[in-house]
């Protein structure tokens, strides 16, 4: 089990993709490795997709109308099975054949894992080539108040609207509803089966397992054990507003720390710049006006003057 990074390193292929195919320049620079092309499938979305090497599973794909295309060749396929702290593993689980089988029908999507459901309707609200039709029929359906006809479907896809105005959980709860079908009957199916509604958005074809190459299994485990993780790049994050433009001016003492001529009137606290002030320790803020109490009591005294109804009397 490796991690997808090491993979995308050692033999090329994106780290998104479910389809890797690996140019013959890359090829060339990655010791000449006879690997074009791999197959990664997550169980997130593909939640029965071999979990060990050599076992059958299945392939789901959106996009494509619930019709599944003949796929050739044979396909080097690796699966992430497993989350760890370290983060995603992966495992090659042998060469596959892809065929193609009959759509699902609203009771096989109903039985598929929720989790899996909704991170299809995801894919489909996130898409913006493949998923846009059935966001264009959901929407119409809803403001139209039934299916939408060949015409209209047409003009609304044709537009540059991308319809994302309905959300994932919309587009989840039409397939399970089973609002998102087409009718087939058994002469337009791969195999003999009754006539009823198969899920539009969701393709699916089985996987088998027709070979395992040892060969790149054994150069897979020699190279990761001697295979150092890059240093993951520092963010470069963007400075802060206190940073930019000019420096403000420097406080001006002369202005603000002025005496009062009046008598009697006590003396300001000298004035501090917002540095100066920030500087400060709260122990240091507390002594400071305690000295500055202090001096106050010893400059300062009380001197009674009296009132018009109480008049100070000199014997």
């Amino acid at each position: 089990m490796v991690p997808r990074k090491f993979l995308s390193l050692v033999y090329g292929g994106g780290l998104q993709c479910a389809w890797a195919n690996v140019a013959e320049e890359t090829q060339k620079k990655l010791n000449n490795h006879k690997y074009p092309a791999f197959l990664y499938l997550t169980l997130d979305l593909n939640c029965h997709a071999p979990e060990m090497p050599g076992s059958p599973g299945l392939y789901f794909d959106a996009g494509c109308g619930g019709v599944a295309y003949p796929i050739n060749g044979i396909h080097r396929l690796i699966t992430r099975i497993a989350r760890t702290p370290r983060g995603p593993v992966w495992q090659y689980q042998g060469q596959y054949k892809l065929s193609p089988s009959n759509p699902l029908t609203t009771q096989e999507w109903a039985s598929v894992d929720s989790s899996v459901r909704m991170n299809w309707a995801e894919e489909i609200w996130k898409s913006a080539e493949w998923g846009k039709a059935a966001r264009v029929r959901i929407s119409l359906r809803r403001s139209l108040g039934r299916s939408c006809t060949d015409e209209e479907f047409d003009e609304a896809f044709n537009t540059k609207c991308d319809y994302r105005m309905i959300t994932a959980d919309d587009i989840a709860q039409a397939l399970l509803r089973g609002e998102e079908v087409c009718r087939r009957s058994s002469r337009t199916l791969l195999v003999e089966m009754p006539t009823c509604d198969y899920i539009k958005s969701v393709a699916v074809w089985t996987m088998k397992c027709v070979g395992y190459d040892a060969e790149f299994q054994r150069d897979l485990s020699a190279k990761y054990a001697n295979w150092t993780p890059p240093p993951k790049q520092k963010k470069k994050g963007k400075s802060s507003n206190k940073t930019k433009g000019k420096m403000r001016p420097k406080h001006k003492d002369s202005k603000t720390e002025r005496e009062h001529r009046r008598t009697g009137q006590k003396r300001k606290r000298a004035a501090y710049s917002d540095n100066d002030s920030d500087e400060l320790s709260a122990d240091q803020s507390r002594d400071q006006d305690a000295e500055e109490d202090e001096e106050e009591l010893d400059e300062y005294y009380y001197r009674p003057r009296g009132t018009r109804s109480r008049p100070i009397v000199i014997a």
